[in-house]
């Protein structure tokens, strides 16, 4: 058996960090990892997402909060693939802070009828509440053995999981 095979595209050095799926289809994720000259993986590795197709999400926000108050509406996010950063060396993408996805526009709002709810009311709603909630990306490993892009999410602020050695990685 030769390695590395003739089926694995080996990339320079210096193009490590940038580079990307090879042929994605709507989604698709490859571990990039770099090698020694000696054929050893002994460095750094990264999880490179892309596709042609937008991420679309819509979990509802009594997920995030434990209350009445928010049963009717759902969380919305859109996201290129190529957008979603698994950091160096992990499977996982940083947290990002629900509301202030909201707040920043990166994410809506809507009601059960599908209108968009004011990102105001929601900053209110959210702020009487008195908690945050977080959601990160993270790669697994599917049923059918192949690589998946899971959405991860809990009823705490990205700053407090991150400060948290169990839900750092």
């Amino acid at each position: 058996m030769e390695f590395p095979p003739d089926s694995w595209r080996i990339f320079e050095a210096a193009e490590f960090s940038t580079a990307t799926v090879n042929s994605p289809g709507e989604i698709g994720i490859e571990l990039m990892a770099q090698a020694r000259p000696n054929g050893r993986l002994l460095d750094h590795f990264f999880f490179a997402v892309g596709g042609s197709s937008i991420l679309e999400l819509s979990i509802s926000m009594a997920a995030f909060f434990r209350d009445n108050q928010f049963k009717d509406y759902f969380f919305v996010l859109q996201s290129w693939p190529k957008d979603v950063a698994i950091r160096r060396n992990m499977t996982t993408s940083a947290w990002l802070d629900v509301p202030e996805l909201i707040r920043s526009r990166k994410a809506v709002v809507k009601d059960s009828a599908g209108r968009t709810v004011p990102i105001e009311d929601v900053a209110i709603a959210i702020s009487d509440h008195g908690t945050g909630a977080a959601i990160r990306w993270a790669v697994v490993i599917g049923e059918d053995e192949r690589l998946r892009l899971q959405l991860s999410a809990l009823p705490a602020g990205a700053d407090i999981l991150a400060g948290k050695p169990a839900f750092r990685g």
